[in-house]
């Protein structure tokens, strides 16, 4: 099972952590609309509904942040997205218990090498 491919929830996970770090180099404020409370539970449920536009929205985050002299850092996070996106390629409409527990697995590792980077 260690050469597993990480669980689409997984995947969706570190999607939201690393579309989340996006939006906070975006932002004047360095806050993002992703970090409100509940939002991540929120995700964890239901993908495609709370993850489908900030993923589209990616592009203008980046400009955003390169504008905010944070180019370096939002282009390592924005060259990250290809590799988690879902393997089916579609965000899933829903996830059950098991699935968004591997979503915020996902999130907490990316946070914690994120952090570990920094």
């Amino acid at each position: 099972m260690a050469n597993a491919l990480p669980t689409d929830a997984y995947r969706c996970g570190q999607l939201y952590a690393v579309i989340t770090a996006l939006e906070k180099l975006a932002s004047p404020n360095g806050r993002s609309a992703l970090d409100q409370p509940g939002a991540r539970a929120k995700a964890a449920k239901r993908p495609y509904d709370h993850l489908h536009k900030p993923l589209n929205r990616a592009v203008e985050f980046l400009m955003a942040a390169r504008a905010r002299r944070r180019g370096t850092e939002a282009e390592a996070l924005f060259l990250a997205i290809p590799a988690l996106l879902p393997q089916t390629l579609n965000l899933p409409r829903a996830f059950g218990d098991t699935q968004q527990e591997q979503f915020g697995d996902g999130f907490h590792a990316w946070s914690a090498t994120a952090a570990g980077k920094a």
